[in-house]
């Protein structure tokens, strides 16, 4: 965003954009809720609390959830559901998610409910964008969620709204969300009949999550194209498969983009090119630079409309009077909405081209080892023979990339039956999005492994390289020593792995 947003006013869940997103998520904007938007969501309420009294079932309210739907609750059982609802299923395990990913399920939940389909009260509303607006970030854990829909996470995701559970402290630490009601001078959320079950019901933490990992994705690929650059140098690679010429014979705009991208990394370049043509794995850089970049916008497009979606089960919708029968109040609709199988395929869409990404890195290294190919030393060795050169950085290279392959296969396949057969099919979003996460990081590694050895490359040859290429090289060499024979690599590895990790590029 090129300007910060200090407020976003909601109304409907078409209102929430990617900037407000962003805005409210990241930059701690202020969320306001339109007078109409609280006065449909009040009369929703009202017209579901009137149908109930008539008699009608309602799963999750007036019945037990899951398996337990065959069994009807009394009064006083289901005005405690809600409560136990949110305590009896956060059964999440591992390592924290990012603090935004709980704010962003937090305004997913918050954006849904706007269209009044949830039946939950105005109150429940204000109380999410007052925690929004107070900087709450629930502490959500990343592993365990095999489930269909979310109730796993979106219960560690809502449990503070009731001061239950974790959220992340003002220091980033991780604290009880008691101690966060006492230090922030409020009090917990007491949910309502059906609140409980709309909380967890549909998406909100899936998509917040892929959102962020887009995010993080976006980072090492924008990286992922000045090392290549790097590599073009040290390889003295022809460079017309990255201009206009070539772009305009492929119909993928990302492809141009790419190809753009390289060339202003390569701005400024005094590099004698080669005469022949560059290996394959040179000359298809933007083509699979550009498919990572087109996997990447559709996964974040189709978190942003899981965002905006409302996959509550069942859903209510009211009665219109030009519509409905006389006396009619509304009906509930039971439906599959919270089954995030769209944003899965684009997760794992993203994960293959990630993957191709990493591969891609690890070919162009080792043709920088390759004399036939760059006219340097054979492995970049100092004294050949007695020197070794970079060859085992190839092989440490390929060793990632036997990893990152596995993350490739489909696990959005890989089901089972819960609650004796009531579940009996998950879209598995959460393992996608864990194996999503384990690409972006290893693509990033494999990048680490071929900067190290272009700088080298780009060394021994001597020549001006790209204004762009030669910041980066001469980053790299304030923290890893210019190359002058065999020295143990792993130290100036992890050193480059780091840099690359904290998007320095």
């Amino acid at each position: 965003m090129t300007e910060r947003v200090q407020r976003v006013q909601l109304d409907d869940a078409s209102d929430l954009t990617a900037d407000m997103y962003e805005a409210i998520v990241y930059d701690g904007a202020m969320v306001t809720l339109t007078a109409n938007a609280l006065t449909r969501v009040d009369a929703s309420r009202a017209a579901f609390m009137a149908l109930l009294e008539t008699g009608v079932i309602c799963y999750g309210v007036n019945t037990g959830l899951g398996a337990m739907s065959t069994m009807d609750l009394t009064a006083e059982q289901s005005a405690a559901l809600p409560r136990h609802t949110l305590l009896g299923r956060a059964s999440g395990t591992g390592p924290i998610l990012p603090a935004p990913v709980g704010r962003g399920a937090m305004l997913a939940k918050l954006t849904q409910f706007l269209g009044g389909r949830s039946a939950v009260g105005g109150e429940l509303c204000r109380a999410l964008a007052a925690r929004l607006n107070r900087g709450m970030a629930p502490a959500i854990p990343a592993h365990g969620h095999g489930m269909a829909g979310e109730i796993i996470p979106l219960s560690h995701a809502m449990q503070p709204l009731i001061g239950e559970g974790r959220v992340f402290a003002d220091d980033g630490s991780i604290q009880s969300a008691k101690d966060w009601y006492a230090e922030h001078g409020t009090v917990p959320y007491a949910p309502l009949w059906k609140e409980g079950l709309s909380l967890i019901s549909g998406t909100g933490v899936g998509p917040a999550w892929a959102w962020h990992l887009g995010r993080e994705a976006a980072v090492v690929l924008a990286t992922a194209n000045l090392v290549a650059a790097c590599s073009i140098e040290g390889l003295a690679a022809p460079i017309e498969p990255y201009g206009d010429l070539a772009a305009a014979i492929n119909p993928n705009a990302h492809v141009a983009m790419m190809s753009t991208d390289l060339r202003r990394h390569l701005a400024g370049s005094a590099v004698r090119r080669q005469p022949r043509q560059a290996p394959v794995s040179y000359r298809v850089t933007p083509q699979v630079h550009g498919v990572a970049a087109e996997a990447i916008e559709r996964m974040r497009d189709a978190a942003l409309a899981d965002v905006r979606a409302n996959g509550d089960n069942p859903a209510f919708f009211i009665a219109e009077p030009a519509t409905s029968a006389p006396g009619e109040i509304g009906t509930l609709i039971n439906s599959g909405n919270f089954h995030g199988a769209a944003l899965a395929a684009r997760v794992e869409a993203a994960t293959t081209a990630m993957v191709h990404l990493g591969i891609l890195a690890e070919k162009r290294l080792y043709r920088l080892l390759d004399d036939r190919s760059t006219g340097l030393s054979r492995q970049l060795a100092v004294d050949q023979g007695l020197d070794a050169g970079l060859i085992s950085v190839h092989k440490s290279a390929v060793g990632h990339g036997a990893t990152l392959r596995m993350l490739a296969a489909p696990v959005t396949v890989m089901q089972a039956d819960t609650s004796f057969g009531q579940e009996d099919v998950e879209a598995m979003v959460f393992p996608a999005l864990e194996r999503f996460d384990a690409a972006v990081h290893l693509t990033g590694v494999l990048l680490a492994h071929e900067l190290f050895v272009a700088t080298i490359a780009i060394d021994e040859r001597g020549e001006q390289p790209g204004t762009d290429v030669e910041a980066l090289r001469r980053r790299v060499r304030r923290d890893v020593a210019p190359y002058v024979g065999d020295r143990p690599y792993g130290p100036d590895l992890d050193a480059v792995i780091e840099l690359i990790g904290r998007g320095a590029p």
